[in-house]
């Protein structure tokens, strides 16, 4: 990192060699997956308004869903939106104050939230399959 001689600071910083703490890995991966989820908002409302329009549609729904790569994407929107909706409920336990807001119990957390998102992923993969 080079040091500007005036002002004795870094004149850039490179991401790639600086180690995030858990916590902010967590809050990265929680902000991604509620772009993610909105991107295939629409999919899914598209898909749902298929199948519920006629017969031949559900069943159109039906045999596309049954592939296996159609499947590794279902179960990919349901393991980002789990991921999603428990990094929120944590987000809402601290807020409201239930969670001590230091970092020992933000990176405590950090880890359990993890956790649950990979125990539920692996839950819903084997529920599809």
């Amino acid at each position: 990192m080079k040091i500007h001689k005036e002002k004795n600071r870094p004149i850039n910083l490179n991401l790639w060699t600086m180690h995030f703490p858990i916590t902010a890995i967590v809050s990265i991966l929680h902000r991604i997956s509620g772009i993610i989820m909105c991107f295939f908002l629409g999919i899914l409302i598209y898909i749902l308004y298929l199948s519920l329009s006629s017969y031949d549609g559900f069943l159109y729904i039906t045999n596309i869903l049954n592939h296996f790569t159609c499947k590794i994407i279902i179960w990919l929107i349901a393991s980002i939106s789990l991921y999603h909706i428990i990094g929120g409920i944590r987000h809402i336990l601290i807020d409201i104050g239930w969670l001590d807001n230091t970092f020992l119990s933000g990176k405590r957390t950090a880890y359990l939230l993890l956790l649950l998102s990979l125990i539920l992923s692996i839950g819903i993969g084997i529920f599809l399959w």
